[in-house]
């Protein structure tokens, strides 16, 4: 997807330039500001999610897309929560059809 083939992708990601110019879905890091409305985190609070172009220095995300880095974790270590725990709760329940009880 990163270089642009094959070519049929384009029409979802960009005929000739990426949407996207910063690829990247996961995120873990130290906020830097907040907006107005954000009332869970705040400067200087760790944090681990998925946001848009997290490949960047710095990324922008949502704060209900975010939560709280346990500290027992560096940020290499959070940063591939994310989307692999969404991947294998997936599987369990999509594909392995795991259910309560």
């Amino acid at each position: 997807m990163v270089t642009g083939r094959p070519y049929l992708l384009r029409l979802f990601c960009g005929l000739r330039t990426p949407r996207i110019p910063v690829q990247g879905l996961d995120v873990a890091g130290t906020v830097v500001a907040a907006g107005a409305a954000v009332t869970r985190f705040s400067p200087g609070d760790e944090v681990l999610g998925f946001g848009r172009g997290t490949f960047a220095e710095y990324a922008s995300a949502r704060e209900d897309k975010l939560a709280a880095t346990p500290a027992s974790l560096s940020f290499e270590q959070a940063a591939v929560i994310p989307v692999s725990a969404v991947t294998a709760l997936l599987a369990l329940t999509d594909a392995g059809h795991v259910r309560a009880g």
